[in-house]
């Protein structure tokens, strides 16, 4: 294990921030937050579900966690479903490049296009 050299997290910070900005930029612009935004097709499915009780609605969570080469995540994962079958876990969608951090190059596996809107 090598590790990498400090000296610059000032940088890696302001790099970050700017990832963090353009992502909640794409998310607020990608889906919708009003009922006027919602498609037509889909408008009817929101207001059916908006009025009903939320322990009938609520989704249960999904642990996310990144791939990486060495299958660790499927390990997780296939451990996880030995120990309880009501745990969720999903790499799809998340990796570990070459220097350990994080990419997303999809959306969470329990995301719902409806999150942001507001009835």
């Amino acid at each position: 294990m090598v590790l990498e050299d400090v000296s610059n997290m000032d940088e890696r910070n302001e790099v970050s921030e700017d990832l963090r900005t353009n992502t909640t930029n794409k998310l607020s612009t990608e889906f919708p937050t009003t009922l006027e935004e919602v498609p037509i097709n889909k408008r009817e499915i929101l207001v059916n579900e908006a009025f009903k009780h939320y322990a009938l609605t609520v989704r249960q969570p999904i642990i996310w966690i990144p791939r990486n080469g060495l299958h660790v995540s499927k390990d997780e994962i296939d451990q996880c479903k030995q120990i309880s079958d009501s745990i969720d876990m999903s790499n799809d969608g998340a990796y570990l490049d070459d220097h350990g951090r994080v990419v997303c190059h999809d959306k969470p596996p329990d995301f719902s296009e409806f999150a942001y809107v507001r009835l």
